[in-house]
């Protein structure tokens, strides 16, 4: 056996172990980068070489070192001609597929044959993967080294090439089934979000698809309005509210980068946003506790080519929001520019049919125009005569018209009780429920200042009174003196009158001061029972301002009324009614509590001013008085009530469509 034998079957278990690790880097899951590292960091121990490289083709064509390990200072890569040999030989591997082995110390340039000056055995070997060159093995190996052999080296890097390539089809094979789960989560997208032109079903569809086809925590959609944008669908979330602070805040932000016209990415690098949006995201990130938020504007497409392309009208803006992480997912931004493009085109075909005059009225026209155009003659004649009867009972047959509104049952005498001064509440003597007789004492204000200017104002006083009292004794005194001169007196008249005009402004003082310490005392207006509840925990302690409401007192044995909100569009019926029909109007409720029982009343009063409710819509109060006998249930301050007030008789047609004839008189009528 020959001593090079004896050291290939020394080293067999050795380089079988680093083949059996190779196998199992290859089932892995590691990166390109961290496998090549581990790879040539086997072949390095097994073979003992000088040095290790790893070439890939990239996507270009051209070889790119992607590791190597060992030594560098090469004497065959010392000139730029050196370099280049070795590039080439590196291509002529992986163009022929075959390996090139170049023993040490060759020199052949002049017959064209591969140069290798240097004192180790080179050795190249292509990654082949399905007939497609995906990258080269370098070695330099030391003639003395174990396994020095080229054919046992060739055999061993064959080995290895073949499970190099078995982990590239391995990621291939993962790559494109990614991009296969990829595609059909887009297709499941655009199918979702183009499937309807409703414009709210299409917001919701972009919201709950987008976000679990982008992988972040909340995807909301703001549509612009004009210079301003609205919520219009957040995920997971079936309804939004406009009054609440968060959506308050996300709408100042989507307007705030709609007008500047850049996305935003917050927190952003280097302070790059401008101070509007800046602001803008710090404080709804505050409010909804999101770590880090990306605002992406959905621009309006436009099949224009680009140099005659008017300016990108902004459709709406998507903001992406991620809670537990500082960062978006690995797929996030890939898959961002998908959603975008979708949403802008879903989005600009909602609008545009959502803005299409009278579309509820064209849909039922479109549809009996498919049934008359299917169908035969005699049957198309009768579609028609029963359209033509039903105009007429429309515009003929009479129909009750009563106008609906919701309002809240409440005693007519009622008072809100007001702080008539500052203070700090100090005393509650009443619980919810209570009853009071008029002019009780309800709560006791404390006013330290108060007390401090009054005590002062009484030290003032006792200072005058004093000084007046030195001035009569001076001048009884110098009157009793015989042959004293009164001249010669030490107080003048002119000082005893400003001491007395003294006196008389700090008595006033004291009286203002006291009428506003009597202000401190609470007291009740009228006799009645206190309605507000949890009374004692709400103002313990609490400061005042002159005109802060502490409690309601009501007489909830006297009569009751009802208070109708009125929509202001509404309320020239109920005018007109009265007119033709008198004032006292019948009035229709039923209450929230129990539905099922129809109460009756009349009109007493309508509101001669309009008021804004809490949705800032216009209203007007309708009063309705009613016998309080005919309601069974308790009654309770403040109960919803659904009233419909009788506005007498009109065409069915009118009743059943007056909201869209007004609609049309004020918004095309108007307008022409």
């Amino acid at each position: 056996m020959t001593a090079n034998e004896t050291e290939i079957r020394s080293a067999w278990p050795e380089i079988r172990d680093s083949i059996r690790e190779i196998h199992e880097l290859v089932r892995s899951d590691l990166a390109p980068g961290e496998f090549h590292n581990e790879l040539l960091r086997r072949i390095h121990a097994a073979l003992g070489s000088r040095f290790a490289r790893i070439w890939v083709v990239t996507a270009g064509g051209n070889l790119q070192l992607a590791h190597e390990m060992g030594r560098r200072e090469l004497a065959v890569e010392n000139g730029a001609d050196e370099q280049r040999q070795r590039r080439a030989l590196l291509e002529q591997a992986l163009q022929s597929g075959r390996e090139i082995v170049v023993p040490p110390g060759t020199n052949a340039q002049h017959n064209g044959a591969p140069s290798n000056p240097s004192d180790c055995l080179l050795v190249i070997f292509p990654i082949v993967v399905d007939s497609a060159p995906v990258g080269v093995i370098e070695l330099g190996q030391d003639t003395g080294a174990r396994m020095a052999e080229r054919g046992n080296v060739v055999r061993f890097l064959a080995e290895i090439a073949e499970l190099v390539g078995e982990y590239h089809r391995r990621r291939e094979l993962q790559r494109l089934r990614e991009r296969a789960t990829a595609w059909s989560d887009l297709d499941r997208f655009g199918r979702r979000v183009h499937q309807s032109l409703d414009l709210k079903r299409i917001g919701y569809e972009i919201v709950n698809e987008g976000r679990l086809y982008l992988g972040c925590d909340r995807l909301s959609l703001a549509v612009c309005r004009g210079r301003s944008c609205r919520i219009l669908a957040m995920s997971g979330l079936d309804s939004t509210h406009r009054r609440a602070n968060s959506v308050r805040l996300i709408e100042r932000l989507a307007t705030s980068v709609v007008r500047v016209g850049e996305p935003c990415l917050y927190p952003a690098r280097d302070h790059d946003l401008t101070p509007q949006v800046e602001k803008a995201a710090m404080l709804y990130c505050d409010e909804s506790y999101a770590k880090r938020l990306l605002v992406i504007l959905l621009n309006e497409p436009a099949d224009e080519p680009a140099e005659g392309r008017r300016p990108a009208r902004y459709l709406g803006v998507l903001i992406a929001e991620q809670f537990n992480a500082e960062h978006f997912g690995d797929t996030f931004h890939d898959r961002l520019d998908a959603v975008r493009d979708h949403s802008a085109l879903a989005l600009q075909k909602a609008m545009e049919h959502h803005r299409v005059f009278l579309l509820p009225v064209l849909r039922v026209v479109g549809s009996l125009w498919e049934l008359v155009r299917h169908r035969a003659p005699f049957r198309s004649a009768a579609v028609a005569a029963f359209l033509a009867a039903l105009i007429c009972a429309a515009l003929l047959v009479p129909a009750d018209f009563a106008l609906e509104g919701r309002g809240a049952l409440q005693p007519q005498v009622r008072r809100e009780i007001f702080a008539r001064a500052d203070g700090v509440v100090n005393e509650v003597h009443v619980q919810p429920g209570d009853r009071v007789r008029q002019g009780a004492v309800l709560a006791v204000l404390d006013n330290p200042q108060l007390e401090f200017r009054i005590a002062g104002v009484e030290g003032e006083l006792q200072s005058v009174r004093t000084k007046l009292s030195a001035i009569e004794a001076a001048k009884l005194g110098n009157l009793s003196a015989r042959g004293r001169d009164p001249a010669r007196s030490p107080f003048s008249a002119t000082d005893e009158e400003e001491l007395k005009e003294w006196l008389r402004s700090l008595e006033q003082q004291r009286e203002l001061l006291n009428a506003r310490k009597n202000d401190l005392q609470i007291c009740s207006p009228i006799a009645g029972q206190v309605i507000t509840w949890n009374v004692e925990p709400r103002l313990a302690s609490r400061p005042l301002s002159v005109g802060d409401v502490l409690m309601t007192v009501a007489d909830l044995d006297g009569p009751w009324i009802l208070e109708v909100s009125m929509h202001e569009d509404r309320i020239g019926h109920v005018l007109s009614a009265q007119a033709k029909l008198g004032d006292d109007l019948p009035v229709e409720f039923v209450l929230a509590t129990d539905p099922a029982i129809v109460h009756h009343g009349t009109i007493e009063d309508v509101g001669l001013t309009t008021e804004m409710d809490e949705r800032d819509q216009s209203i007007v109060l309708v009063t309705v008085r009613f016998d309080r006998r005919a309601i069974q249930s308790p009654l309770r301050p403040g109960a919803t009530v659904t009233a419909k007030i009788r506005c007498g008789q009109k065409p069915i047609g009118y009743v059943w469509l007056h909201d869209l004839i007004e609609f049309v008189q004020r918004r095309v009528l108007f307008k022409l």
